[in-house]
C-alpha cells in the first residue's frame, strides 16, 4: 500500500511539473519579441500531457470525486496531446511523409476514441483499439524521425528522448495498461520532454545569435551606405544648395552624390536602386562608382548615363537603377538634365512649379 501511495504521489509531482513547464514555456514563446512557435508547441504538449497524466491519477477524484465527464474528459485530452507534439515535429523538419502518415492516423483513430467515449462511456475494445494503433504510430514515428534527423548535434538529442519514450510506452501499450501495474510511460515521456526542451532552447538560442549577426551585419551595412553619401552641401557664390536624405528602410538602394563639385560647375546625380535592403545597398556602391569613372562626361548628363547604363548592364543581378543627373554652370548659366527612368524633375520658376518629364529608359535592364 505504501509502495502504491509514493508511486501516486510521485505521478501527481510529476503531473504538476509538467503542466508548470509548460505554462512557462508557452508563455515565454508567445511573449518573445518574434513569436517561437518551437517554445509554444512544446509547452503546449507538456501542459496537455501533465493535466491528462492529474486526470488519470486517482487524486482528482479524490479531490473532485467521479464526475459524469470524466471519461470523456479524458478521451478529449488523449486526442489533444498528439496534436501539439505533431506541430512541433512538422515545424522542427524531424518528420516527413510516413511520420505525417502517421500522425494522420493516430488522430484520426484518437478522435474516434474520444467520440464513443462520449456517447457509450469508453467501452472496452476502444481501449485496445487506441493501443495498438499507438504502438503502430510510435513505431511510424521513429522510423521516421532517426530517417530525416540531420547531422546537427541538437536534432539527435529529440531522437533519444523519443526513442526512450517509445520503449516505455510500447512497454505499456503491449503490457495492456492494467490499473494494478506501474506505468513506465510517463517517465519515459518526461525524458522525452527534457529533450524536447534541450532542442527548443538550443534552436531559440541559435536563432537570437542569427538575428543579433544579422543585426550587426545591417548596421554595418547602414554605416557603409552613410558613407556613400556626401559629408556635406558644396558651397559655391554662384548658386546654393540643400538636401535631405530620409531612407525608407535602415539600409536602402537610394542615394546622391555630387560628381562634379567646384565653385562654377556642379553635377548632382540622385539614384534609386530597385528593392531594399543590403543588396539594393550593394548597388548602390557599384553606381556611384560608375558615376565616378565617368565624370569627364558628366557636363553631358545624357552621355554620362548611357556610359554608366554600360558599366552596369549584366552586373546588378537582375536589380535595375532608376537615375536623374543634373549639371549646372555658372559660366554659361545653364542647367543640363537627364533622366532614366526617375521621378520628373521639379522646377520652381518665377513662382510656378512644373514638371521636367523627359525621360529615358532604366539603367542596368537593358
Amino acid at each position: 500500500m505504501d509502495h502504491a501511495l509514493r508511486a501516486e504521489l510521485f505521478y501527481d509531482f510529476l503531473a504538476c511539473a509538467l503542466m508548470t513547464i509548460g505554462i512557462f514555456t508557452v508563455a515565454a514563446g508567445l511573449l518573445r519579441r518574434n513569436r517561437d512557435l518551437l517554445l509554444t508547441y512544446f509547452g503546449l504538449f507538456s501542459f496537455l500531457y501533465g493535466l491528462r497524466l492529474a486526470v488519470e491519477r486517482t487524486l482528482i477524484e479524490s479531490l473532485f470525486g467521479q464526475a459524469p465527464l470524466y471519461t470523456p474528459c479524458r478521451a478529449l485530452l488523449t486526442f489533444l496531446v498528439p496534436i501539439p507534439l505533431l506541430l512541433f515535429f512538422i515545424k522542427a523538419r524531424l518528420i516527413g511523409k510516413l511520420g505525417k502518415a502517421a500522425a494522420i492516423m493516430l488522430l484520426s483513430v484518437t478522435f474516434l476514441v474520444f467520440l464513443l467515449s462520449f456517447h457509450y462511456g469508453h467501452p472496452q475494445w476502444t481501449t485496445y483499439l487506441n493501443n495498438s494503433v499507438t504502438a503502430v504510430a510510435l513505431l511510424c514515428f521513429i522510423t521516421d524521425l532517426w530517417m530525416h534527423r540531420r547531422a546537427a548535434a541538437d536534432q539527435f538529442y529529440p531522437a533519444i528522448g523519443f526513442s526512450i519514450f517509445l520503449a516505455t510506452a510500447l512497454f505499456d501499450n503491449l503490457r495492456g495498461l492494467r490499473n494494478d501495474a506501474i506505468h513506465i510511460e510517463p517517465v519515459g515521456m518526461s525524458v522525452f520532454i527534457a529533450t524536447l526542451g534541450f532542442f527548443s532552447l538550443r534552436r531559440a538560442f541559435s536563432r537570437e545569435e542569427r538575428l543579433i549577426s544579422i543585426e550587426s551585419e545591417l548596421e554595418l551595412a547602414r554605416r557603409i551606405q552613410q558613407s556613400l553619401l556626401p559629408t556635406a552641401a558644396p558651397v559655391s557664390p554662384h548658386f546654393r544648395l540643400a538636401a535631405r536624405y530620409v531612407p525608407m528602410t535602415d539600409v536602402a538602394g537610394d542615394f546622391y552624390d555630387f560628381v562634379i563639385n567646384d565653385e562654377s560647375r556642379l553635377a548632382l546625380l540622385i539614384a534609386d536602386v530597385s528593392g531594399h535592403g543590403i543588396p539594393a545597398a550593394l548597388i548602390a556602391s557599384m553606381v556611384k562608382l560608375a558615376a565616378a569613372s565617368h565624370r569627364d562626361s558628366a557636363a553631358d548628363p545624357s552621355v554620362a548615363l548611357a556610359k554608366m547604363n554600360q558599366a552596369l548592364c549584366g552586373n546588378t543581378q537582375s536589380q535595375f537603377v532608376t537615375a536623374a543627373l543634373l549639371h549646372i554652370s555658372a559660366q554659361s548659366r545653364s542647367i543640363r538634365y537627364s533622366a532614366a527612368a526617375h521621378p520628373p524633375m521639379l522646377l520652381l520658376r518665377d513662382g510656378e512649379v512644373s514638371e521636367i518629364q523627359e525621360n529615358g529608359l532604366m539603367l542596368a535592364a537593358f
